[in-house]
């Protein structure tokens, strides 16, 4: 369960993804609404796991224009009903995968990429 919309910390994405295995399902505290503003790229991600924002895609994730938000080394994650907005452009855009990676996006927003 994610419950902070902070950049790191205990209860983050970021924190949630450091600990990820295959398999695992994060998604974020009902009750959250709001932005993660990136300090740093997030951890890449080399295993298939799912990270599910709230279905009324109240959770933005947004990357400064400074920061990779989603890195896709291998594995098949999916990640669903996030806003993902202002990522460095010059390292990828707001997704990247790797050769031979796979990715879902299930609603998905992306802007300025």
């Amino acid at each position: 369960l994610i419950t902070s919309l902070a950049d790191s910390g205990t209860g983050s994405l970021r924190d949630a993804m450091l600990s990820a295995q295959d398999g695992d399902l994060f998604f974020f505290d009902p009750s959250l609404s709001g932005t993660i503003t990136l300090e740093s790229d997030l951890p890449s991600i080399a295993a298939s796991y799912s990270i599910q924002g709230p279905t009324n895609d109240a959770i933005t994730i947004d990357g400064s224009s400074l920061y990779q938000i989603f890195m896709v080394d291998s594995g098949m994650p999916t990640i669903s009903h996030l806003q993902l907005v202002n990522p460095n452009p010059a390292s990828g855009g707001a997704v990247h995968l790797q050769a031979g990676a796979n990715l879902n996006l299930i609603d998905i927003s992306i802007t300025q990429n």
